[in-house]
This record gives structure tokens, C-alpha cells and sequence, in this order.
């Protein structure tokens, strides 16, 4: 049975973009799903706008909270404190340069509530560029019809196929904490998601609808990386051999902060040893992909093979 007034928790962390997150916040405030709370970090902006438009959207809105830091706490512990301050069954970060569908929320609200063992739920993203949108790629193919097998095998199909944007779908918000502490003191130094999806797999599917629900502005080159993440081939910035001990130190944060959180996790000893196995097996082959600026090429048809 479908609850229509399960309340839903918008965190938006924010940082110095006032033109951009007074767009981020009417794309919330026009859902069409009404029951959500909007919950505003400003990470200490030095300009003055930010405060005024959040403080504005908050009077004309009671549904939107607006906290300023005094001091900029950094961007994972921002993220941390818009979900410790959410009151929802479900909750949802939002960039803030977000835009989304109008009836986004009340899609993925509809999917965990007809879907009990779905912890995330998404839609494919559009990227969008300064000169227009790009050209459209899925990127969740493979969770169109959830996530195959349980406990480890839900975690290591995770590790290989989530990708990036779906940290923006909307989570059940109890899978977002980890024996009673919020699973972002798990990200480490990288910022990087999978350790947040190897907790969040852990303790449920996740679950994709094909259709555009998320449109994420972007620069040129970050879709362009995107969709060589997703599709391989050449990487459209040629190779990154010069700079191979900074991007290696990067991979070597990414491999320990995943490493924490697997270790966290209540799996026997040996399926948590296989996690590892596999997932150092990947994040290094993806540093030589990286630098030699080359990895194998994905057929369009083959992003939907696991669908």
C-alpha cells in the first residue's frame, strides 16, 4: 500500500553558488510529491546572496530549513550534516546546481514504496553543458531490474556498475547510517561514492528507471569523462602520464576508503577478503586505463546485457 504522506528529506549542501542553488531549490519546491522537508547547508558563503535567497525561500516556504555554518566545515561533512538534520523515511542529496523532473521525488518515492527491499532508487541522468545538453547515455542500465543476488553479491555487483550520479537517487534514510553513525564518515579523503554504495548494497537493492529524472549541469570535459566511464574507448583527453603519482595517490584513497567500509560491514571473513580481491583488482586496472588514456570499449547494446 502506498503511504502518500511519508515525509521526504531534500539536503541540499551548498558553498558560494547563489544563482545556481536558487534554482536547485524551486526544482524541489515544485515537486509533486508535497511532503518534503528542504534542508540547506550553507558551508559558511562569503557572499551575502546566498543567505538572502535561502532566507527568502524559508519565509515563502515552510517546508524549506536554512542552517549557515560559521565556519566552512568541508563538503563531506556538509553532506553529513543536511542528512543528521533530516526527519524523512527517505532522503535524498542534491547538488547545488541541481535540476530535476518535476515529478522526480514522487517517482522514487513510488518504487521504494512498491519495492520493500530497494534501499536506492534513481533515474538516468542528463548531463547538461554550458553551450546545451550533451548527448544523452544510461548509466543504470544494469539496476533496470534491481540488483542480482544478496549480502556480498549485492555489494560486489554495486562496486562494479553504480555510478557516480546515483549518490543522488533517493535512499531509504535508515540505509544511510551504519551502527548508529552516518555512513559519510566513511568516504575518506577521495569523496568518492562507493563506499556509501557498498554500506547502502549491504542492506538492500538498488533500482533504476530508465527515464530522465536528473539533469546535472556540467562542464565539457567532466561529460565527456562521464561518458568514457561509462562506454570506454579512448579517453578524449588522450593519456595522464605525467601526472601518474597524484592520480595513483587518488586511486590508493578511493581502494582505502572502500576497504574501511567493507570491513565494516557483518560478512563472514572470507566473502569480505573476496570483496577486496576483486575491488583492488578494478581500481587498479581503472588507474592504468586512466592514464594510458585507454579502456575497453562498452557497446551501447552491452549497458543493457545485466537489465
Amino acid at each position: 500500500m502506498i503511504d502518500e504522506h511519508a515525509l521526504c528529506s531534500i539536503g541540499i549542501p551548498t558553498f558560494d553558488r547563489p544563482a545556481a542553488l536558487s534554482r536547485t531549490i524551486e526544482t524541489f519546491r515544485k515537486q509533486s510529491y508535497p511532503h518534503l522537508e528542504i534542508i540547506i547547508s550553507d558551508n559558511a558563503s562569503p557572499s551575502p546572496e546566498v543567505e538572502s535567497l535561502c532566507r527568502q525561500a524559508a519565509k515563502e516556504d515552510s517546508r524549506v530549513r536554512y542552517f549557515r555554518q560559521s565556519e566552512n566545515l568541508g563538503s563531506s561533512a556538509n553532506f553529513e550534516f543536511v542528512l543528521t538534520h533530516a526527519a524523512g523515511d527517505y532522503f535524498m542529496w542534491a547538488a547545488d546546481d541541481d535540476r530535476r523532473e518535476p515529478d522526480c521525488v514522487e517517482t522514487l518515492v513510488k518504487v521504494l514504496q512498491a519495492r520493500p527491499n530497494v534501499a536506492l532508487a534513481t533515474h538516468e541522468t542528463q548531463y547538461e553543458t554550458p553551450e546545451g545538453p550533451f548527448a544523452f547515455f544510461p548509466q543504470c542500465a544494469a539496476f533496470y531490474n534491481g540488483t542480482p543476488g544478496h549480502g556480498a553479491q549485492r555489494v560486489e555487483y554495486a562496486s562494479q556498475f553504480a555510478t557516480d550520479n546515483m549518490v543522488y537517487g533517493l535512499f531509504r534514510r535508515d540505509a544511510l547510517f551504519h551502527r548508529g553513525k552516518p555512513i559519510t564518515q566513511m568516504v575518506g579523503p577521495s569523496l568518492n561514492e562507493h563506499p556509501v554504495f557498498a554500506l547502502v548494497a549491504a542492506k538492500g537493492e538498488f533500482f533504476s528507471l530508465p527515464q530522465i529524472g536528473f539533469r546535472k549541469s556540467a562542464p565539457q570535459g567532466v561529460c565527456e569523462n562521464a561518458y568514457w566511464e561509462c562506454r570506454g574507448g579512448p579517453h578524449p583527453h588522450g593519456r595522464h602520464l605525467r601526472n601518474w603519482k597524484g592520480t595513483l595517490g587518488y586511486h590508493r584513497d578511493v581502494l582505502e576508503s572502500i576497504v574501511m567500509a567493507y570491513d565494516a560491514l557483518d560478512f563472514p571473513s572470507n566473502e569480505i577478503a573476496k570483496l577486496k580481491q576483486s575491488v583492488s583488482r578494478r581500481i587498479y586496472l581503472h588507474f592504468l586505463y586512466y592514464i594510458f588514456g585507454r579502456k575497453p570499449r562498452i557497446a551501447a547494446s552491452e549497458l543493457f546485457e545485466s537489465a
